[in-house]
């Protein structure tokens, strides 16, 4: 197991050990403190020196700093400083992680270059290595699976993948699969000469994000299994869900076909309480406008820091968001409290679907299920499920299903996936 960097910090205010200590801890560091230059001989052992005091140090204080691996933030007059790695005492955190990680690593801290700005700061290693498997994956041009709890971005993933391949002058295509009609999506996918709309599938370089990849129609399933298999230059596939998209196999919820064709190379987003060391700039990064640059203090990013934020980046967001519409007629650069904070995430409610919505995704589910199991039969299906065969025509109209459509796909479930991916962390 790696060991903990230890930093020591100089600080002679407890306001500045208190920013200091959450900022460095939340990056993984050990933090310890002194608040007297005369005690820096009574460390055993750091690797880092941060010194941050509110008053010039003289120069024969300065000459008992250690010269490797010590950033000064403030403004020293002396001659013989230059010896010291000097940074303006007003000078960014992000600023500062970076010159640490670089001595400590030898590496500079230094986001992807990726076109996507909608993703925000990361300094999480978790959220890096996600950014960058993003940028190799983007160069080919194979389907992607993108998975990840609720929230944690991965819409943004794809628009980023999208963004950094060769084909991110043409239009990316969003459909969602858990609100559009069956028949909106068929259109969009395979055309409809009538309104002379064209294969989407079927264009060379096109790119289709399908959102919530489990709820497509199951006939649409195959449908575009087939067409991914017959086309010699399909569009790109990049699939997002909240699920494995093994358990979807096997739950009989992914075509088999398109589970292969898909789901070869898999891309996990971290969720946000796994990139904590993101949760304070994040938070200002969605504070930020043209007009407003408001900042946390630090009770505020000990708040973000503990709350289980369980709808991820996504209710993040949107408690920095409403914050600022309470604002709004606030300072525009104020500094933002813990109390401004509990306010808010007190009037958030989770995003709970409600029961008929809830109601509506079980009965299609559950229709499709069936539909599968019995080959189309409504006959079959109608008493199985044990309604009246009237009503079952009702629920399958209701919901857009044809049982002709299932006559081919209720072959044998197969056994659990033998077959080798090419990477599923690519």
């Amino acid at each position: 197991m790696q060991m903990q960097h230890r930093i020591l910090l100089l600080a002679d205010t407890p306001q500045t050990i208190r920013r200091w200590h959450l900022c460095l801890s939340a990056q993984g560091y050990a933090v310890s403190h002194i608040n007297d230059i005369q005690k820096l001989d009574t460390q055993d052992r750091f690797d880092q020196l941060l010194v941050d005091v509110s008053t010039p140090l003289s120069g024969e204080l300065l000459n008992m700093i250690p010269v490797r691996k010590t950033i000064l933030l403030g403004h020293v007059p002396e001659p013989d400083a230059s010896r010291l790695l000097i940074l303006e005492k007003t000078s960014p955190e992000a600023e500062v992680l970076a010159l640490i990680r670089e001595q400590l690593h030898g590496t500079p801290l230094t986001e992807p270059a990726l076109l996507n700005t909608n993703i925000g700061p990361v300094l999480s290693p978790a959220m890096q290595a996600t950014l960058q498997q993003t940028q190799r994956i983007a160069a080919a041009s194979n389907h992607v699976t993108i998975t990840g709890a609720a929230g944690s971005g991965k819409t943004s993933i794809a628009r980023t993948l999208h963004a950094a391949s060769k084909h991110a002058d043409q239009q990316l295509t969003e459909l969602n699969c858990a609100q559009l009609s069956g028949s909106l999506i068929g259109k969009t996918l395979f055309g409809d000469p009538e309104l002379n709309v064209p294969s989407a599938v079927e264009q060379t370089g096109t790119t289709l994000l399908l959102q919530h990849i489990e709820q497509l129609d199951f006939r649409l399933q195959i449908q575009l299994s087939v067409c991914l298999e017959q086309n010699e230059s399909p569009a790109r596939i990049i699939a997002t869900t909240c699920c494995d998209p093994d358990t979807l196999f096997t739950d009989g919820q992914l075509a088999s076909d398109l589970y292969y064709q898909i789901s070869d190379i898999c891309l996990q987003v971290p969720d946000l309480k796994s990139r904590s060391e993101d949760i304070p700039r994040l938070a200002e990064y969605f504070l930020s406008s043209e007009d407003s640059q408001p900042t946390l203090s630090n009770s505020a990013k000990q708040l973000l820091l503990h709350e289980p934020w369980t709808g991820n980046v996504a209710q993040l967001k949107r408690c920095m968001e409403n914050l600022l519409q309470e604002q709004a007629d606030g300072q525009p650069d104020r500094t933002i409290q813990a109390g401004d904070i509990l306010a808010v995430l007190e009037d958030i409610a989770p995003q709970i679907p409600s029961f008929s919505q809830a109601r509506a995704e079980f009965e299609r589910n559950y229709l499709i299920r069936m539909l599968t199991f019995t080959s189309g039969k409504v006959s079959k299906a109608a008493r199985l499920a044990q309604r009246n065969r009237t009503d079952f025509y009702k629920l399958l109209a209701k919901h857009e299903l044809n049982a002709a459509d299932f006559k081919e796909s209720a072959a044998p479930k197969s056994a659990a996936p033998t077959k080798t991916k090419l990477s599923k962390t690519a």
